[in-house]
C-alpha cells in the first residue's frame, strides 16, 4: 500500500504544471497559446511562438517558465534571460529565426511578464 501511495505521489509531482494565467489551448496533449485571448496586435506574435518555439520543444516548458519565473534548470526567467535565450536559439540553424521574429517574440514575452493580471481567469 505504501508503494502504491508513493507511486501516485511521484506521478503528481512529475506531472506538468499548467499556468492558469497564460491562456493556453490543449489538444491531444499538445499545448499552444490561445491566440484569441491576446490583444489583436499581439496575435501574429502568438502564432509565431506557437509555430517556431514548438519545432524543438513543447510550449509546456515556456508556460511553466512564465508561471514560475524560473526555467526548468532553475534560472530566473526574466527579460534578460528571455533575450539571451532567444538570441541563442537564433544561432541554431534548425530554429531559423529572423531578426524580426526574435524581436517580436521578445516583445510578447516582455508584455506577458509585465502584465500578469491581463491574462488571469475572470
Amino acid at each position: 500500500m505504501k508503494k502504491v501511495l508513493l507511486l501516485v505521489g511521484l506521478c503528481f509531482l512529475s506531472a506538468p504544471v499548467v499556468h492558469a494565467g497564460v491562456p493556453v489551448i490543449t489538444t491531444e496533449g499538445d499545448i499552444r497559446l490561445n491566440v484569441a485571448r491576446f490583444l489583436p496586435h499581439q496575435r501574429e506574435q502568438v502564432e509565431l511562438v506557437n509555430t517556431k518555439c514548438t519545432k524543438c520543444h513543447s510550449l509546456t516548458r515556456v508556460v511553466e517558465a512564465i508561471d514560475t519565473g524560473r526555467t526548468s534548470s532553475g534560472d530566473l526567467f526574466d527579460k534578460y534571460y528571455v533575450r539571451s535565450l532567444i538570441i541563442k536559439k537564433k544561432r541554431n540553424p534548425a530554429a531559423s529565426f529572423t531578426a524580426e521574429e526574435v524581436k517580436a517574440i521578445m516583445q510578447l514575452f516582455a508584455y506577458i511578464q509585465d502584465n500578469p493580471a491581463q491574462y488571469a481567469e475572470k
